[in-house]
């Protein structure tokens, strides 16, 4: 029997989904970046225990969010979805 591959934790599935409803929130005051680039910059900027692919995988899925202009939390979505994915047995 294969066991399940774990990409991201539970855990780190949840502070990733905060982080996106906090950068979805209106916001008046200067930006650097669009929403969904924000998720990105927050996780790997100011909070720490992530491998580096797993950032990669995070960022990936901001720029494409950003391409799509499809908002903060679809950032969330697309990670879980490859979570998904990444923990299918082969």
């Amino acid at each position: 029997m294969q066991t399940k591959r774990e990409f991201f934790t539970n855990g780190q599935l949840m502070l990733i989904q905060s982080v996106a409803y906090i950068c979805a929130e209106p916001y008046d005051g200067p930006t650097t970046s669009s929403d969904e680039m924000a998720v990105y910059d927050l996780i790997s900027q100011y909070t720490h225990g992530w491998t580096a692919e797993q950032l990669e995988v995070i960022k990936s899925c901001a720029q494409e969010c950003e391409r799509e202009k499809s908002g903060a939390v679809s950032v969330f979505d697309k990670v879980n979805a490859y979570n998904g994915a990444a923990e299918s047995p082969q």
